[in-house]
């Protein structure tokens, strides 16, 4: 289904040196389906040409003709035999992928990735740490328009408006901005309000409802509170409690053609249970079995 978004909190209250001091909420209506043909790619990936499957080769090449492995959440294992070692160490976990075993899981995931690490739409916000260079930004067109600015105890929040991507123009991004934030620094927290947990909580009711199947936040900057805490480190971090984000689901199969309905059914995965693909004829052959 598709998620209807219409309110947010960020919450970061707590004894944190390095608390999430700016960022961004952007919105996506999800990968698309993944057919055959990348499947097949990320598989090959996985289980022949990533370093870490090289390294299961070269120790299997040792087994006997035959063995099985089991497919575990973090990692492979030889049946009755547990987990093998090479002279690197032990080969747990099974780093075949960076964040699935699964090819489809595999493919989604670098989706996201490229989505957040190289679109425009996310890079842009890099260093947007002040409430003028957001102006600036929209005002050079770089940035959406804002619908409205939200402000509370806690911080204050920049609506945009949604973009309008028509066929045949600009190429729609994989998340699209929805909303820049920025907490009240803690040195400008009345004493007062100090010792109350919501100046730490930033809620926003959104004037814009938005429509997605995934949500992404990018933290861009901390507030560095390492000296307070007399808690040095070389580099600060970004440090948060949680995301909540707040709407209703709608089931849009009454609206949809039976090809659109048949898009929106959860991926059937049962081919995942036993897999076999064929290796170079070099290599022995594997059998991958779920448990």
């Amino acid at each position: 289904p598709i998620q209807v978004l219409n309110r947010f909190e960020i919450n970061r209250s707590g004894q944190f040196t390095c608390p999430v001091g700016c960022g961004a909420v952007f919105v996506s209506r999800g990968p698309p389906d993944v057919d055959q043909t990348t499947r097949e790619r990320y598989a090959n990936h996985i289980f022949y040409m990533s370093e870490g499957a090289k390294r299961w080769r070269r120790c299997m090449a040792k087994q006997p003709f035959g063995f099985k492995l089991e497919r575990k959440t973090g990692g492979l294992e030889i049946v009755g035999e547990g987990w093998p070692e090479d002279a690197d160490g032990p080969l747990q976990p099974f780093l075949g992928a960076e964040l699935s075993l699964f090819p489809d899981a595999a493919a989604v995931g670098d989706w996201v990735r490229a989505g957040c690490e190289h679109e425009r739409s996310s890079t842009v916000f890099d260093g947007i740490d002040s409430l003028q260079k957001v102006r600036d930004g929209v005002e050079s067109g770089v940035l959406p328009q804002i619908v409205a600015i939200h402000t509370s105890a806690a911080g204050e929040v920049v609506e945009f408006e949604a973009n309008s991507f028509s066929a045949g123009g600009e190429t729609e991004p994989r998340f699209q901005p929805v909303a820049w934030f920025r907490f009240k620094p803690k040195a400008e927290t009345l004493a007062s309000q100090r010792n109350d947990p919501y100046t730490d909580v930033l809620t926003c009711e959104l004037v814009r409802k938005r429509c997605g199947r995934m949500v992404s936040v990018k933290l861009i900057a901390c507030e560095d509170l390492m000296a307070q805490w007399e808690d040095h480190h070389d580099a600060p971090n970004v440090d948060c409690r949680s995301f909540s984000f707040h709407g209703v689901p709608v089931e849009l199969g009454a609206f949809l053609s039976p090809e659109e309905c048949r898009r929106n059914v959860p991926y059937d995965t049962s081919h995942l249970a036993t897999e076999t693909f064929e290796p170079p004829e070099d290599d022995y052959a594997c059998t991958w079995r779920d448990v």
